[in-house]
């Protein structure tokens, strides 16, 4: 593909979705990576977690980034091992005219057991340019299990088969913060997305998971909170409701969306799941 071809494309879809085309490239660079490592030797060791993995399940008009995050399983989780690894990602030839040039790596959740890292990406095509960055952690406890799945990229074509986190673990991962941050969270994200998870996929989800999923995530990063307190003051913080009223401003899959309505799916999930009485 041409740069000038990229560019219209990302235009069109911009124009449709209310997306703007910056993010689009970012998207477009993440399909490349991800289709890189879905056929590299290295697939199974990498499991996609986070924001961008729910814009793939729920497609851009629903939920976009300019972030993305996996697990890094049954792998040395070290600078060295990850700049080899991805290096050698990197240099796959898909055909799809994208370059992917590392760009350097830091630690990251410095406060979490296993840690983290975060490593810096160019992306390119022709005389276009992108930097991103692609968050890496390890050691998360996946319930019941990681699943392969297959999402259609954003201009079309094959569709990419990965491995990814289930739903249930991202809830429990999102109440944890939630909790663990309490009135002083400002990622209106976190709110949004069990928001969207539970909206979407409440009639299907056996809430025994999300249960046991939970109870796993909260023991493992020392989550210890009465949980029904912290909920009350999190729906009490006046504060909350500016900050999400920006949030749905810059958002347009917000846009139409009430923080009461929002907070309602947070406090519902919280009761079916016996962390809170009501």
């Amino acid at each position: 593909m041409k740069a000038e071809q990229l560019t219209a494309k990302l235009r069109n879809i911009s124009k449709q979705i209310e997306v703007s085309p910056q993010i689009l490239l970012k998207i477009y660079m993440f399909d490349s990576l991800v289709e890189r490592i879905s056929i590299s030797r290295y697939k199974d060791n990498f499991v996609l977690k986070g924001a961008f993995y729910l814009s793939t399940l729920f497609g851009l008009a629903n939920r976009f980034t300019e972030d993305i995050d996996a697990m890094l399983q049954n792998a040395p989780f070290t600078e060295d091992n990850l700049n080899a690894t991805l290096q050698e990602i990197f240099a796959i030839d898909t055909g799809d005219g994208a370059l992917l040039r590392y760009r350097g790596i830091e630690p990251i959740r410095k406060e979490d057991k296993y840690g983290g890292f975060r490593v810096g990406v160019e992306g390119g095509l022709e005389n276009i340019r992108d930097n991103f960055h692609i968050d890496i952690a390890t050691g998360d406890e996946i319930i019941p299990h990681k699943s392969e799945y297959s999402y259609t990229p954003l201009l079309g074509g094959n569709d990419i088969s990965i491995y990814a986190y289930s739903l249930e673990t991202v809830l429990a991962e999102k109440l944890e913060t939630l909790f663990r941050r309490s009135i002083s969270n400002g990622r209106m994200k976190d709110y949004y997305d069990i928001y969207l998870i539970y909206q979407t996929n409440k009639d299907k989800i056996n809430m025994d998971l999300p249960k046991e999923a939970v109870k796993t995530v909260f023991a493992n990063r020392g989550l210890t909170v009465q949980h029904d307190r912290v909920l009350s003051l999190m729906e009490e913080n006046g504060p909350v409701r500016t900050v999400w009223s920006n949030y749905s401003k810059k958002h347009p899959f917000a846009r139409e969306i009430k923080f009461d309505d929002v907070f309602a799916c947070v406090k519902n999930l919280c009761k079916e799941i016996g962390l809170t009485q009501g």
